[in-house]
C-alpha cells in the first residue's frame, strides 16, 4: 500500500525534497520542547530505519493531527511543518518529512497508532536515496522513551 503511493511523479519528488530541506533546516531548535530521547538511527547497506522515541511519536502524532483534513497541495507543507514543531533533528528531520510528504494520511494514521500502542514510529528508507519505504509502530529494542 505505502509503495504504490511512492510511485509519484517527478512535482511529488521534488515535494519530498523540499519536505526534507524545510524540515531539516527547521527542525533544529525550533518548535516544542525537545524531546527526552532522540531517534535511533540503524543504517544497513541497502536500508535503514530511523526509530523516534516514544516523546517523538506522540509529539509528531499531536502535531499532524492538527493538520487533519489538509487538502492534497498543502501535504508537504503540513508534513513538513509537524516534523520540525516537534524538535527532532538531523537524519530523523530528513525520513520524518520525506514520510509526511510522500503519504501524508497514511503517516499521520501510523503515528497516531504507534502512540496509541505505546511505541515508536519507524521509518525505513532506501540507501542510497533515501526514500521512504516502509512505516511502523515498533516495539523492538530501538524504541527508545
Amino acid at each position: 500500500m505505502f509503495a504504490s503511493k511512492l510511485k509519484k511523479s517527478r512535482v511529488g519528488q521534488r515535494l519530498a525534497l523540499t519536505g526534507i530541506a524545510v524540515a531539516t533546516v527547521a527542525g533544529v531548535g525550533v518548535g516544542m520542547s525537545a524531546p527526552a530521547q532522540a531517534a535511533v538511527v540503524d543504517q544497513g547497506i541497502v536500508t535503514g530505519s530511523v526509530y523516534l522515541s516514544r516523546a517523538e511519536t506522540r509529539a509528531l502524532s499531536d502535531q499532524l493531527q492538527k493538520w487533519d483534513g489538509v487538502s492534497d497541495g498543502g501535504a508537504a507543507a503540513a508534513g513538513a511543518a509537524a516534523c520540525a514543531a516537534t524538535g527532532i533533528g538531523g537524519v530523523a528531520a530528513g525520513a520524518c518529512a520525506a514520510a509526511a510528504t510522500i503519504g501524508f494520511g497514511f503517516f499521520k494514521d501510523k503515528s497516531a497508532e504507534a502512540t496509541g500502542a505505546n511505541g515508536c514510529l519507524r521509518i525505513r528508507y532506501t540507501t542510497p536515496g533515501f526514500t521512504p519505504v516502509g512505516l511502523y509502530s515498533d516495539h523492538s529494542g530501538f524504541c527508545q522513551d
